[in-house]
């Protein structure tokens, strides 16, 4: 009868062995199916994001085509005019261009050259500047010795200019 009760003792260790067994893979289980449930939600809410970022780009471009067709004369219409709407794509690819994020392989591959070409216009705005600041002093000079000139043409002219005849 001992033996018996060992035997009975041994089956529901073993039974409940099983069944801890199997509640721990059907937890498991359970993670993996959340994880995918989690993983399908975020799927989702991308999908759903880029489409609304897409919809929002639609009518922002709408938008411009619309504001662009109003402002142009009537016989120059997007429409009618090749030149017009390649014009106006550029346009609207570098508005579009500028809104959007910078992505790390255009600052890794690009960077050095927008740097690069950023000094380049710096440079040569600071040039532009010292350059016309000289016309413009040359232009004032030249022009008063142009003034001072013609006034005293005008008094020798009239006579008041102090020469005798």
């Amino acid at each position: 009868m001992d033996q018996e009760r060992d035997q009975v003792r041994e089956l529901e260790d073993a039974r409940r062995r099983v069944a801890e067994d199997v509640r721990s893979v059907a937890e498991n289980a359970n993670v993996v199916e959340r994880a995918k449930e989690t993983a399908r939600n975020k799927v989702e809410d991308v999908k759903s994001g880029v489409g609304q970022r897409v919809q929002q780009v639609r009518d922002t471009l709408q938008g411009a085509r619309d504001t662009l067709q109003d402002r142009l004369p009537s016989n120059l219409q997007l429409g009618d005019n090749p030149m017009g709407m390649l014009i106006a794509g550029l346009a609207v690819g570098f508005l579009i261009g500028l809104v959007l994020p910078v992505t790390r392989f255009e600052s890794e591959r690009i960077g050095p050259f927008a740097q690069d070409m950023k000094d380049k216009a710096r440079q040569a705005r600071s040039e532009v500047a010292r350059r016309g600041s000289e016309v413009i002093k040359e232009t004032i000079e030249a022009t008063r010795e142009a003034a001072t000139n013609s006034i005293r043409e005008q008094t020798r002219d009239i006579g008041l200019g102090g020469t005798s005849e």
